[in-house]
């Protein structure tokens, strides 16, 4: 009788703190966000999206910064500055083409906002009289760059103050990684090594999708007036399976709709996918790395082990001299890669090799879009050129408010 209740106390107990904490903090925080955007709104043109996640509220309660564009594509993306009386709105930055702005973040006494600029990857700060400054630079540091971010809906990224530091992300090295960048000095220091955080349990098998499925084959790809998602769609293919494996309802139709909204808001010249704007289809993906030019399993090792499949990209496949990208699914045992090699060689393949060595290429089974297979990594060259990593947004809290990486 006494340990049932002793143990009834407990839990009326537990679930009092739990009514406590939701009425006085997550309830009145909700509140205070809800204030914030219904406040903003006010300050911001019907035809701009204001992203609501990226409403700041100074330290000290005076002025809000947040960011705006004409669509999902971020066309004519923009950041403010405005007094929470919306007396003075002011505008930090001239419109660019391909060029993006993100997470406006104050520092604690509310006089300064640094702020993420891309591409290339830059920092700046601004005052309160919207004069700005240029912290770092992807361009001034071409061989020892530690500035590259994920990206998460409308190009939130995790921006963070501590005194005069500004830290942020470095998805280059393994593990990733957080440096800081001194806004009086522009010294540069590393402040952490990020604990991976592994989702193999919550990311569901990775379906296929063949870009040459009858139900979206012929539809034209983006502005490309000579290719179709039949011919050319291996990116948007690839990208769908991946979103799938996240939970979300996509195919190649749906995400070639998306990208080719608004001038082909997503497709780089009317073509190329724009990888950092494809998060933009619904809130809960990232992209973690978008890695030109780099070779490197070492990568491709440390995503799979973290539960994320990673997009490949060929420029030239050997046997059509064309560009490709494939899904690397899982890395094989040595057994099972060679036993897969085998039966390749049996329904040979251009690039089938006899005999029992195996290359690096040969330890990774991969998700062909065109062929709607399975094959080996190599089935398409000795070597890649390109990978593209997306993960599922995980949030965190910071000392100050909560942030995502």
């Amino acid at each position: 009788m006494r340990k049932r209740l002793i143990f009834s106390i407990l839990i009326i107990s537990i679930a009092a703190f739990a009514i406590w904490y939701y009425f006085l903090v997550v309830y009145p925080k909700s509140l205070a966000d809800l204030r914030h955007v219904i406040l903003v709104k006010e300050f911001v043109n019907e035809d701009l999206i204001l992203f609501e996640n990226q409403i700041k509220s100074s330290p000290n309660k005076k002025f809000y910064s947040y960011t705006t564009a004409k669509d999902l594509g971020l066309r004519e993306n923009s950041i403010w500055l405005v007094d929470r009386f919306g007396e003075e709105n002011i505008k930090l930055n001239e419109v660019e083409e391909y060029k993006y702005y993100s997470t406006p973040t104050w520092n604690s006494d509310s006089t300064k906002v640094a702020f993420l600029k891309y591409y290339a990857f830059e920092i700046w700060t601004t005052d309160l009289d919207g004069d700005t400054e240029l912290i770092y630079s992807e361009n001034d540091h071409l061989e020892d760059n530690v500035l590259f971010p994920s990206l998460s809906y409308a190009g939130e990224t995790y921006l963070k103050w501590d005194g005069d530091w500004i830290e942020f992300e470095n998805n280059k090295t393994i593990p990733n990684s957080i440096w800081a960048v001194n806004s009086k000095t522009k010294e540069v220091k590393k402040v952490r090594d990020v604990e991976a955080i592994s989702l193999t349990d919550e990311i569901v098998s990775l379906p296929f999708f063949s870009q040459r499925d009858e139900s979206w084959e012929e539809f034209t790809l983006g502005g490309c007036k000579e290719e179709s998602i039949g011919s050319a769609g291996c990116a948007i293919a690839s990208l769908s399976m991946l979103f799938n494996s996240f939970g979300v309802d996509l195919n190649p139709r749906k995400l070639n709709s998306f990208l080719s909204e608004n001038q082909n808001q997503g497709y780089f010249e009317g073509c190329d996918v724009m990888w950092f704007l494809v998060q933009n289809y619904q809130p809960g993906v990232k992209v973690k790395g978008v890695y030109f030019n780099e070779f490197n399993f070492e990568r491709i090792d440390y995503e799979l082990n973290n539960g994320n499949y990673v997009i490949v990209g060929f420029d030239n496949v050997n046997f059509s001299n064309v560009p490709h990208w494939v899904v690397v699914k899982e890395k094989l045992s040595e057994e099972e890669a060679l036993n897969f090699k085998n039966k390749e060689i049996t329904h040979p393949s251009p690039l089938s090799r006899e005999g029992t060595e195996l290359t690096e290429m040969d330890m990774y089974l991969v998700n062909d879009p065109w062929t709607g297979e399975e094959k080996l990594l190599s089935y398409f060259g000795q070597s890649y050129d390109h990978s593209v990593v997306y993960e599922k947004e995980i949030a965190i809290i910071n000392s100050e408010e909560s942030a995502l990486i």
